[in-house]
C-alpha cells in the first residue's frame, strides 16, 4: 500500500503532538471509520517502545504495521506508520466499548459525533479480560490498589494495599465496572500498553486514562467484545482491518512475525456480501482481501472497486 497517497488522500486538518504530526478526522467526517494514519520520523536513539509512548500507540500495533524494522535498533530516519486510522468496531453501544481483538477502547457519544479510542493493555493467557456488558459502578482520583485474592495466592509478597504513589500498578486513575479485580485504570508501566500483560484488567497510558476518566459516569455501559478481524464502508469503498489473534500477538512481542492461523471465513464472507449488496458493490477484490487476512497489520485495506 502507498502510504504518500493514503496520506494524502486521508489528511483533513492538523495538530503538532509530541514532534508528531498526528492527522485528525472529525466525526462527521468519519462513517465506519475513524482516524488517521501518520508518519513517524527517527530522531536520535531509540527503541520501539519509545515510538510507542510518544505516539499514544499499542505496541503489537505498532510492530505488526512495521514489521520490518527491528524495534530494539531504530535508526535515524527510520520512518514508521502509525497507525492511528481504524474501523469502529460492529459493537457501537454508547458509553466505552473495550475491543480485545484489536486492544484499543472506544468511546461513543450519546448522539454519535463524538468517537474516540485509546490503546490499551488486556488480560494475558490464564487471565484473559471477559468478555460482556457491564457498567462503571465507581471512579476513582489517586485509587489505592489492593491486589485480589487470586495475585495474592500467586505471590504471597504482595501487600494487601498500596497507597497512591509512582509505584502503584493503577496509576492515578481507575474506573471500577463491576466485576471484582477487574477495573479500567492507568498504570506505573507504560510498556504494557497494547499488550497482553495484565491480569485481566484494561490499562491505559497515563494520558489516555486521563481522557477517559474525565468521560466516564457512573452508570455509562461498558461492552467488552473480542473482533480481531473488522469490515468498514467508507466514502464509496469497502475496507477491512485484521489484527493478529492473542497468540499470534505474543508471537510479534516475541519474534515480529507470527504463524498462520486458520479461521473461519464463512461468516466473515457473508457479512462482505451484505455490505457490499446494501451498498451496490459491483466488484470485490479477494486477492487484496485474503493479503490482509495473511498480513494482519491491523492497517485497514480497501478491496472494493
Amino acid at each position: 500500500m502507498n502510504t504518500g497517497k493514503l496520506l494524502q488522500r486521508y489528511l483533513c486538518r492538523f495538530t503538532l503532538l509530541f514532534g508528531l504530526l498526528t492527522v485528525c478526522v472529525s466525526p462527521a467526517e468519519a462513517r465506519d471509520l475513524a482516524g488517521a494514519l501518520s508518519i513517524y520520523t527517527i530522531n536520535g536513539e531509540k527503541i520501539l517502545t519509545d515510538v510507542a509512548r510518544e505516539t499514544e500507540t499499542g505496541f503489537v500495533e505498532l510492530r505488526a504495521a512495521n514489521p520490518d524494522v527491528d524495534p530494539w535498533a531504530l535508526k535515524q530516519g527510520d520512518r514508521l506508520l502509525i497507525p492511528g486510522w481504524h474501523i469502529l468496531p460492529q459493537t457501537r453501544t454508547p458509553g466505552l466499548v473495550i475491543n480485545l481483538g484489536d486492544m484499543r477502547l472506544y468511546y461513543f457519544s450519546d448522539d454519535g459525533q463524538d468517537i474516540r479510542s485509546w490503546p490499551v493493555g488486556i488480560g494475558r493467557d490464564g487471565r484473559k479480560t471477559p468478555l460482556g456488558e457491564i457498567r462503571v459502578t465507581e471512579l476513582r482520583e489517586k485509587p489505592t490498589w489492593r491486589p485480589g485474592k487470586n495475585m495474592r495466592d500467586a505471590n504471597p509478597d504482595l501487600p494487601a494495599a498500596l497507597p497512591p504513589g509512582p509505584n502503584n500498578p493503577l496509576g492515578d486513575y481507575a474506573i471500577r465496572i463491576g466485576w471484582d479485580e477487574y477495573a479500567i485504570h492507568g498504570t506505573n508501566k507504560p510498556a504494557g500498553v497494547g499488550r497482553r500483560v495484565s491480569s485481566g484488567c484494561i490499562r491505559l497510558y497515563p494520558r489516555g486514562i486521563k481522557e477517559v476518566f474525565s468521560l466516564a459516569k457512573v452508570g455509562m455501559p461498558v461492552t467488552i467484545v473480542d473482533e480481531p478481524v473488522k469490515l468498514g464502508w467508507d466514502k464509496g469503498a469497502l475496507y477491512i482491518e485484521a489484527h493478529p489473534s492473542g497468540r499470534q500477538a505474543d508471537q510479534i512481542e516475541a519474534t515480529g512475525r507470527f504463524d498462520p492461523s486458520p479461521i473461519d471465513l464463512t461468516n466473515l464472507q457473508k457479512q462482505v456480501l451484505k455490505i457490499a449488496e446494501d451498498h451496490h458493490v459491483k466488484r470485490l477484490n479477494w486477492k487484496i482481501f485474503d493479503q490482509a487476512l495473511a498480513q494482519r497489520r491491523g492497517i485497514p485495506v480497501k478491496f472494493s472497486d
